[in-house]
């Protein structure tokens, strides 16, 4: 598979485990597993911004 594609399916499935979370802690965006979860998704698109980038600038 893709690696540009696996990316996109973790974060998918983050995104899924970050809205769970949110309600389950009443929206509470400063709880930490809702931290977690947020810093971990924007890592992972900074992650796939940057392969994105490699790959059009080795075109």
């Amino acid at each position: 598979m893709d690696r540009e594609v696996e990316l996109e399916i973790k974060i998918e499935k983050l995104k899924q485990q970050l809205i769970y979370t949110a309600e389950e802690n009443n929206f509470d965006f400063q709880h930490p597993h809702v931290l977690h979860l947020s810093e971990e998704i924007d890592f992972l698109i900074v992650k796939k911004m940057k392969y994105g980038n490699t790959i059009t600038s080795t075109v």
